[in-house]
């Protein structure tokens, strides 16, 4: 039985709209798959191809289904239906979407963010196990405005900084946790932060080929990057390293002091360190 396909997807301010119609008008410039790669869709092993024969893109996600993408006229189709709705729906609001961000110079990281005072966004990426979210999720409770729980969208800008476009939907957070629709679309990245645990709090400055390879590290899905979304992206994550050393952005080590009956305490620690960096 044929699924419910969405009529759009969207995040970070930009709209994806479904027309099957890009199905039957590309006929002739039908992409060749070539690599496939092993990845992880939702902690669930997946095998993943792309295909391109720009401006028209496919994505071949197994059970999660294939799919069509238009970088000309932001449309997408299904080219075959996954094996469920509900993987349909981690496909499109995952792969398929981050990929259509790639193609309007948006990349997205892997990370937590908080707001601060100044209204700047403070990101937070870190090794799996470190703890993230409960970084974030106790830096709220603090009193600080939670930006993004799993994934943040990073866009360069005119004056040569970085922004934050927190309108993503977070996979981990409820409803009525998720960024206001009507917060600010953009917010100046201020810091660019890899947490660590250890015995005692601290922060370690970056620059050059560390910060280029943090970007790399912690962004998402670039193993499903065609190779000129992939061009771009790689250019991004040099435009990092450059802003950094520019002194437009702060990307750190910060060390959380591993304190398991004051995890607030180690928290508001950090964060005042941080900030204090930060001036």
């Amino acid at each position: 039985m044929s699924q419910s396909i969405p009529h759009q997807i969207s995040a970070a301010g930009y709209r994806f709209r479904h027309d099957p119609e890009l199905l039957s008008g590309t006929a002739a410039i039908t992409p060749t798959f070539g690599t496939t790669l092993s990845a992880e869709l939702c902690e669930t092993p997946v095998r993943v191809a792309v295909a391109e024969a720009g401006p028209i893109f496919d994505l071949e996600l197994a059970q999660f289904g294939a799919y069509r993408f238009d970088a000309a006229s932001s449309r997408y189709a299904v080219l075959r239906e996954a094996d469920s709705p509900q993987l349909m729906r981690e496909a499109l609001e995952g792969p398929v979407l981050l990929h259509a961000l790639a193609h309007h110079g948006v990349h997205v990281i892997h990370a937590s963010a908080l707001r601060g005072e100044d209204g700047k966004a403070l990101l937070f990426c870190a090794p799996s196990g470190i703890g993230k979210s409960t970084f974030a999720r106790v830096a709220l409770a603090l009193g600080w405005q939670r930006l993004a729980d799993d994934l943040l969208p990073l866009a360069r800008v005119s004056d040569g900084g970085i922004q934050a476009l927190p309108h993503l939907q977070q996979p981990k957070l409820l409803p009525a946790e998720q960024y206001p629709a009507d917060a600010p679309r953009a917010l100046p990245l201020a810091a660019f932060i890899e947490l660590r645990r250890g015995p005692v709090a601290g922060i370690r400055r970056l620059a050059g080929a560390e910060v280029l390879a943090r970007v790399l590290r912690h962004s998402v899905a670039t193993r499903i990057y065609a190779s000129a979304c992939l061009a771009a992206h790689l250019d991004f994550c040099a435009g990092c390293a450059a802003v950094a050393d520019r002194g437009q952005l702060l990307v750190a080590e910060l060390t959380v002091a591993e304190r398991p009956d004051d995890i607030a305490g180690a928290v508001h620690e950090a964060l005042a360190l941080l900030q204090s960096t930060l001036r």
